[in-house]
Parts: structure tokens; sequence; C-alpha cells
């Protein structure tokens, strides 16, 4: 199931307490950001509820789960992984996109590659997550603090036509609207979900439109990683290409991809 929008109680509810929230910062590279603490997700949970009147448990959606993956339940929305960091420093240091484009944030998690793109672009930005959850409590909480300028309601009423958030299985993303970039880091891990990248590849990137993936040379207990995917593509109507490499013990890379001209 796909939502193309967020719950208005939801968001009401994010506005109402937002003063009380907490937030860490990281560092990447020249720029920072705000991330909200797990405790003050944990807050919002537990001071929102269902279409029901229940309490949300914070633990169904993997806040507080010892694992960061649970397949088909929780993806890992909930932490900034290191290629979300790479993607934000070669936005910053190399594209350094500017005017009116439509981006999309594929598997957002905290947003901070979107919130970099909202913070350098006249344009739009999708965040799509597969929980909405992560979207709400998480990913909004993320975009509203980085990006304020005067008070938070203010600040979401200037964003809101310029962010739309999308939750789901990549198997039923929409392909209404098409963008001149995505983005998407720490995707490929599991190959199941190949076939379902390049759909969403095919069919919402612009003409010209590009696609930047950053990842892992190899994701170990899972198969996927930068080799399976750059296999996976070979006879697809996409070209990919290595565009930058950031030395580890396991290589991280970052990924060019365009649909072929014909």
């Amino acid at each position: 199931m796909i939502n193309q929008s967020v719950d208005q109680a939801a968001v009401d509810n994010l506005l109402v307490n937002f003063d009380g929230l907490k937030f860490k910062s990281i560092k990447i590279g020249d720029d920072s950001f705000k991330i909200i603490t797990n405790l003050s997700c944990s807050q919002l949970f537990k001071s929102s509820v269902d279409h029901d009147g229940d309490a949300i448990d914070s633990r169904e959606v993997g806040l507080n789960s010892p694992s960061d993956l649970t397949p088909g339940v929780y993806e890992g929305g909930f932490k900034v992984w290191e290629c979300s960091r790479d993607m934000v420093q070669f936005i910053n240091d190399d594209l350094q996109l500017t005017g009116t484009i439509n981006c999309l944030d594929l598997g957002c998690g905290s947003g901070i590659v979107g919130i970099c793109l909202l913070k350098s672009i006249e344009g739009s930005v999708d965040f799509q997550d597969f929980n909405q959850n992560v979207l709400i409590n998480y990913t909004l909480p993320n975009i509203l603090v980085n990006c304020k300028q005067s008070s938070v309601n203010e600040t979401w009423e200037k964003l809101s036509p310029r962010v739309n958030f999308i939750s789901g299985d990549w198997s039923n993303f929409p392909k209404t609207k098409r963008y001149d970039y995505i983005f998407s880091c720490e995707t490929i891990y599991n190959q199941d979900n190949y076939p379902k990248l390049v759909d969403i590849l095919t069919n919402c990137l612009t003409p010209n439109g590009c696609a930047y993936f950053a990842a892992k040379s190899y994701y170990f207990g899972v198969g996927g990683g930068v080799q399976q995917f750059s296999d996976f593509l070979v006879d697809k109507q996409l070209t990919i290409e290595e565009i930058k490499v950031f030395p580890d013990c396991v290589e991280r890379i970052i990924v060019k991809i365009t649909i072929k001209q014909s």
C-alpha cells in the first residue's frame, strides 16, 4: 500500500509538541544537521493515537527494535546511515544543485538528503520511506528543525507546498510524477528489491534526469551490493557508472544512473 500524504492529525500533533522535542547535532563536511532523538520520537508516538483511539506502540515500527531491519515490516528508517552522510557531502561538494527542479529522496529515513536539497533548490522534494511512522515522527521533525526560519507553524506553511510524503512498498510506488533527480542511500542491500527499483527509475525519471545511489560495495549477510546492482542493470534500459568512492574496510560508492538514449 502507498500513502501519498501524512495524516493531518499526526502533523497537528507534531506542531503542538514541537517545542518540547530534543535534537542532536551531526556534522557532515561543512554542513550540519539536527536530528530528533529517539526519546523525543517515543514521546511523539505516545502523544499520538491511531484512528481507533489506541496509543501507537513505537516498538511495532522499529524505533526500539534490536535489529536495524525487519523485512516487510521495518526497513531501517530510524537511523542516519553512513551512505546518507556520503550523499550529502557529494551533493554539497560536487553537484551543487540550484534552480527549480523536482527531486525524490527514495528510502529517506532521517531525510538529511532531502533536507540538503530543500535548502539549495527552489523546486519540490518528495520523501519516501517504507514506514509512514518514520515519515511522521522522524523525517518531518528533522525537516522542520533544519529548515526553520520563523515559527514552526509558519515554516510548515511555507514548506508544505514543496514537499510530499510517500510511504509503502516500492512495488506500488506511484508513477504519476517525473523527477529530475532521484537520490537513494543504502537501498540496494536486498536483491529482491532490484526489479522494483528499476521500475521506479525507468518510469519516474525525466528523459534527461539522473539518479544517484550511495551504497556499500557489498552487504554481508544479505547479498546485495554495488556490483550486484550493476550486474542486474546490464540488460535494462539504464546505464550506471561509479562517480565517487569512499575507501573503508567495506568501500562505500556513489553511482550515477541514467536512462539509455535510443
